[in-house]
């Protein structure tokens, strides 16, 4: 008797040990931290027109791309494009304000989606919306890439990008 409880103990002390590691590796997000530039040829975007006000920017839009540093320490994400551009946001789904220059304002709400970042945001001035998008960013199993599908809205059209990020450190 006394073995049987103690082989049914063990059984049951090993399928908890399991259960607790695979929910901690669920628990575990990417981190997305490293400075990262963007690959122009891999990248790719589609735009739909609602109106016809003038026209979207060619692919060559994304040769104008600056590197991006991130800093990602779960809950804080830190996006800086330039030494005067810097995105503070964090991935728990509570919406972020950044000032930007020129009186612009950058709103956000960032939130996990299973290995993904995703992040809705809104550029305004003067409290008025003038352009909405969403940003899904992924990394390569390696880690050495950032996908990142983005969605930019604004009153005439509507564009969707596939912006491949190659880590630089």
């Amino acid at each position: 008797m006394i073995r049987h409880l103690s082989i049914v103990t063990c059984i049951c002390l090993a399928a908890t040990g399991l259960a607790a590691t695979g929910l901690a590796a669920q628990l575990r997000r990417p981190d997305f931290s490293g400075t990262w530039q963007v690959d122009p040829i891999r990248s790719s975007k589609e735009t739909r027109l609602v109106r016809w006000i003038e026209p979207p920017p060619t692919n060559g839009w994304f040769f104008s791309l600056v590197p991006e540093r991130f800093t990602h320490h779960e809950p804080y994400l830190v996006i800086v494009r330039r030494a005067w551009s810097t995105i503070k946001m964090t991935t728990d789904g509570k919406e972020k304000v950044n000032q930007l220059s020129s009186g612009l304002v950058h709103r956000s709400k960032t939130r996990s989606d299973g290995n993904e970042l995703v992040t809705e945001w809104s550029i305004e001035r003067d409290g008025k919306t003038s352009v909405r998008g969403m940003d899904r960013r992924s990394l390569s199993a390696d880690g050495e890439e950032l996908i990142d599908d983005r969605t930019i809205a604004v009153s005439f059209a509507e564009q969707h990008f596939r912006i491949v990020w190659v880590k630089n450190e």
